[in-house]
């Protein structure tokens, strides 16, 4: 069932398309002005949504996890300021959809995975926003349960 997103899954949702957009426009600045707005969120959360939509990308481009590590090593090779900060071995751990894999924690961590999104998005030449929505729900703590998803109020009987 569909369900309007929270504010933090949508303060995290407007990191993520902020951090592609500014790949694709170069903007080392807006990149990095997009981590740090999503290392306001708990780590394990955001980490847990970017490698998801990273494994949802994967999938998307349909290429052996070899092909996309070489895809993505060479999209970096023409832009040597963002090839510092890309993890090659986080991407080879996703493009075996195993998100949850990679110890690689605080800001450093939070800036491999939104540059791996960034480039997977590029590579599979589509929008980012329907992959970080899938991750989203994903990642969304499901309702106990015993609790009913529609309640509705009892009905006063007249005397």
């Amino acid at each position: 069932m569909w369900r309007h997103m929270t504010l933090p899954e949508q303060d995290l949702w407007y990191a993520v398309m902020a951090g592609v957009r500014a790949f694709d426009a170069h903007d080392q600045r807006a990149f990095d002005a997009a981590t740090r707005r999503l290392l306001h969120h708990p780590r394990a959360w955001r980490h847990a949504v970017l490698e998801h939509t990273a494994v949802l990308l994967i999938d998307e481009i349909g290429l052996p996890a070899q092909h996309v590590t070489r895809l993505v090593r060479h999209l970096l090779t023409n832009m040597p300021a963002w090839q510092v900060s890309v993890d090659l071995g986080l991407l080879t751990r996703l493009a075996a959809a195993n998100p949850g894999s990679a110890e690689s924690g605080g800001p450093t961590g939070t800036t491999h995975r939104l540059l791996l999104v960034a480039c997977l998005t590029h590579l599979a030449d589509t929008a980012a926003a329907a992959f970080v929505d899938t991750a989203l729900t994903l990642t969304r703590p499901s309702p106990p349960a015993d609790v009913p998803t529609l309640v509705l109020p009892r009905a006063r009987t007249s005397r």
